[in-house]
C-alpha cells in the first residue's frame, strides 16, 4: 500500500515582508492586513499571502513555474471568503457596467506585485464597494458574463485553427 505525502506548510515571512513591500501603499492608506504569508513544499514551491482590507480578502501567490518577479492575485469579499477571482476579471466587471461593454483588454495580463499594486491603487474605492455586501451580487453576475465570454472567445479562436 502507498503512503500518501503530505504537503508541509510553514510560515514564510520574507514571502509577507515582499507582499507587503510591494503592496505598501494599501497597508498605509487603505489600513490592510497581512493575514498569513505561508510557502508549501513539495507543491512547486507554492507561496501564498492572505491580506484582509475592508471588504475584500486579496491572496498572492507565487510558485516555480512563474517567471520569477510574477505573482498570481484572488479576490473575494470579506462576507463570501471562499468565492475568489481574478481582480482583473472584478475590473473588467466595473468596466462593464460602467460603459456597457467588456473592454478589449485588460491592463494587465500578467502580474508583477508592482502591476498588481497599480491596478488596485487605481481602482481600490470601486473594487472595495462592489465587493460589499449589497453589491457584491451585481459585480458577481458581471464578473460570470465576463469569464463567460473570456472561454467563448478561446473556443472561437480554437475552432478557426
Amino acid at each position: 500500500m502507498r503512503s500518501s505525502r503530505s504537503v508541509k506548510i510553514r510560515q514564510d515571512p520574507d514571502w509577507g515582508a515582499e507582499v507587503q513591500g510591494g503592496l505598501s501603499w494599501l497597508f498605509a492608506e487603505q489600513c490592510a492586513t497581512l493575514v498569513d504569508s505561508t510557502c508549501q513544499a513539495g507543491s512547486f514551491g507554492l507561496k501564498t499571502a492572505t491580506i484582509k482590507v475592508s471588504n475584500i480578502i486579496l491572496k498572492v501567490f507565487r510558485d516555480a513555474t512563474l517567471p520569477p518577479d510574477y505573482i498570481e492575485a484572488r479576490i473575494a469579499p470579506v462576507h463570501a471568503p471562499t468565492d475568489f477571482k481574478p481582480p482583473v476579471s472584478a475590473w473588467m466587471a466595473l468596466e462593464l457596467m460602467a460603459h456597457g461593454t467588456i473592454p478589449s483588454k485588460p491592463p494587465y495580463k500578467e502580474f508583477t506585485i508592482q502591476g498588481l499594486s497599480k491596478l488596485l491603487q487605481q481602482n481600490f474605492v470601486q473594487l472595495n464597494e462592489a465587493f460589499s455586501m449589497a453589491n457584491y451580487p451585481t459585480i458577481r453576475q458581471r464578473i460570470d458574463e465576463i469569464e463567460q465570454e473570456h472561454w467563448r472567445q478561446l473556443e472561437q479562436k480554437h475552432s478557426q485553427k
